[in-house]
């Protein structure tokens, strides 16, 4: 009987356990990605403590919503480019699923658009920011140093 009672306490407890590594923190700025069974579901964008329900909802990806600084290094012939800009998601969804690595996306489409003018101009930062606005990102702030 002692085992039994055992057994059931050791069991409640890891239930209880496993039930709790499936409660989401969600902080303010933060939006979570919910899959059910591998295909989006829904997102998260209020703040508070979610129940993800287990075997079925996993959380994807959690995304900041606040403005971020971003950089990156570059070559042109001979000559190394630093480049940085102001990036504030703007369509989660899109931002997730439109690319592998939509910031790399973004740097990699910048690169090859400098590499053709050669210099910052307003052609070369409204098509960066229309590349950006189709992957879900609001860029703003370009610079780039040598």
């Amino acid at each position: 009987m002692i085992e039994f009672e055992i057994a059931m306490i050791i069991l409640v407890g890891l239930f209880i356990f496993y039930l709790s590594l499936n409660f989401k923190l969600v902080r303010e700025h933060e939006v979570v990605v919910i899959e059910r069974l591998g295909r989006f579901s829904k997102l998260i964008d209020k703040p508070g403590i979610y129940f993800i329900t287990p075997l079925l909802d996993r959380v994807y990806q959690t995304v900041t919503t606040r403005k971020e600084s971003k950089s990156f290094s570059f070559n042109v012939e001979e000559y190394t480019y630093h480049a940085s800009y102001k990036a504030k998601i703007t369509n989660v969804k899109l931002f997730v699923y439109g690319e592998i690595d939509t910031y790399q996306a973004i740097n990699d489409f910048f690169v090859e658009q400098y590499r053709d003018y050669m210099n910052i101009n307003k052609s070369l930062i409204d098509q960066m920011m229309e590349y950006a606005l189709e992957r879900g990102v609001e860029i703003s702030d370009i610079n780039v140093d040598n």
